[in-house]
């Protein structure tokens, strides 16, 4: 069996920038994500995330520039623990130049300047972006976390054509969390307008599917049509806006606050009305 983590002394930590001071304990960090204990894997995790971003100031560094690689691995070896987790900070990581991509779609040509890439899109954004295809195989995963976060990076980075597996994926899903991930992911491919049959779909789902993937129903239909989105899928929004601090574990969409997203989404519209 490969070494997620092979390579990871030939690299320079102690000479590298990162949002904490001490970057040379990254690489330590990175190994306890591989614990036996989910307490010490879980305080490894966070002590990461920290490490790698700040997300206030939407900044990463040139450690995380040298950590992507080695996350790329955990999240592709089924053997490691938590890599739903590990996905959602991938995208978080990828995403963190426009906070608000959830409510427009991401794009990365807008951190550009006219002369050159900006460090975090040439560094960060791309690496996250073409591993697509890794996403796309992961929704197929045992671990429904795992294809919930697969969900939300084929989501963030709509590749030019949509992939048939998603939509295959959504199909066959049973889990409710990673069933809402799908269906924000299909409605993120279909920004601006959608064809029929799918929009049909969302409607059967609000009217048969469990709260949670009801209130993605809703969600995505409004992303998609906007303000002329049905009634239905607005009083779902304006429902599910009122649970602005409820946190879905396991949905990795806005780190699992999909009632802020809701709120978020209403808010933008009515500005734009």
């Amino acid at each position: 069996m490969s070494d997620p983590l092979s390579g990871l002394d030939d690299i320079d930590w102690a000479g590298l920038d990162s949002w904490t001071t001490e970057p040379e304990n990254i690489p330590g960090r990175l190994r306890a994500l591989l614990s036996e204990s989910a307490e010490e894997r879980h305080e490894a995790f966070l002590d990461v995330a920290v490490d790698l971003m700040d997300s206030e100031e939407h900044e990463v560094f040139s450690a995380t520039v040298a950590a992507l690689p080695f996350l790329l691995s955990l999240v592709a070896d089924a053997g490691v623990p938590d890599r739903g987790r590990l996905l959602g900070l991938l995208a978080e990581i990828g995403t963190v130049v426009q906070p608000d991509w959830l409510l427009e779609g991401f794009d990365e040509t807008s951190h550009l300047t006219p002369d050159e890439e900006s460090f975090p899109v040439a560094h960060c954004v791309i690496p996250v972006r073409d591993a697509v295809e890794l996403y796309g195989r992961l929704l197929e995963d045992p671990d429904a976390s795992v294809r919930a976060g697969a969900a939300l990076l084929l989501g963030a980075y709509r590749p030019a054509s949509e992939l048939p597996g998603v939509t295959a994926a959504y199909r066959k899903e049973v889990e409710p969390v990673t069933r809402a991930s799908l269906l924000l992911c299909l409605a993120h491919y279909r920004m601006g307008g959608a064809e029929l049959g799918f929009e049909l779909a969302l409607e059967g789902e609000f009217r048969s599917a469990p709260e949670l993937p009801k209130a993605a129903a809703a969600l995505a239909m409004v992303l998609i049509e906007r303000n002329a989105a049905p009634e239905w899928a607005r009083d779902e929004l304006v429902r599910a806006g009122r649970k602005k601090k409820a946190k879905v574990e396991g949905l990795f969409w806005n780190a699992g606050r999909l009632g802020d997203y809701a709120a978020r989404v209403l808010q933008h519209l009515r500005a734009s009305a």
